[in-house]
């Protein structure tokens, strides 16, 4: 797995096992950070001061991308210990520990947010039904507000219906993936498609 574009291009992440985790695939995350990248340019906007959160790490890919193409800051929840030493070992590797916070915890018992987020990932084990109750975790401890935007990935075969306090922008599916991004209602500005 390497960084995609940005600061760190091409540098190479370390893997958990594939028993222990799911990375998201290069070009997924091309895509993901594609469309993000017309969202935040349709507001005359980019990564840059960004403050992330990669929900469920594992490697800590998608933070790590977000922090290379500009973003001030990535937090990382991860609960599975040699997953989480790895994610250590690429913050490590590119240098950026001044930029991350770590927290070797359950994204569902989470502790209160030192200040809100700007963009929260979310990929979570696949079909445990995790969407939800984790959104509503982030809300009760403050990690999301309004404002904040919502990165999702679940299996494309996964029925997801988010709250209606939310506007999906995007939902779209790559190969065995479906990636949903999605805002609440009252600051949420479309992607100019």
């Amino acid at each position: 797995m390497r960084i995609i574009s940005g600061l760190y291009k091409g540098r190479r992440l370390k893997v958990p096992p594939a028993s222990k985790t799911r990375p998201t695939q290069d070009r997924v995350r091309e895509a993901l950070f594609s469309i993000l990248s017309s969202h935040y340019q349709s507001q005359g906007d980019c990564f840059d001061d960004k403050v992330v959160l990669d929900a469920f790490a594992g490697s800590g890919a998608l933070g790590l991308e977000a922090l290379s193409r500009g973003a001030a800051q990535s937090f990382f929840f991860e609960k599975n210990k040699p997953v989480y030493t790895i994610l250590l070992e690429n913050i490590h590797h590119l240098k950026v520990e001044k930029q991350c916070q770590t927290y070797l915890c359950d994204a569902l018992r989470l502790p209160k947010a030192p200040q809100k987020m700007d963009l929260v990932f979310l990929d979570p084990p696949y079909g445990h039904g995790l969407v939800l109750k984790t959104i509503e975790a982030l809300i009760a401890k403050k990690w999301m507000d309004k404002g904040s935007l919502i990165v999702i990935e679940v299996s494309a075969h996964e029925d997801l219906a988010l709250p209606p306090s939310f506007e999906v922008f995007a939902d779209r599916a790559y190969g065995s993936t479906r990636i949903i991004l999605a805002c609440l209602k009252e600051f949420c500005l479309k992607v100019q498609e």
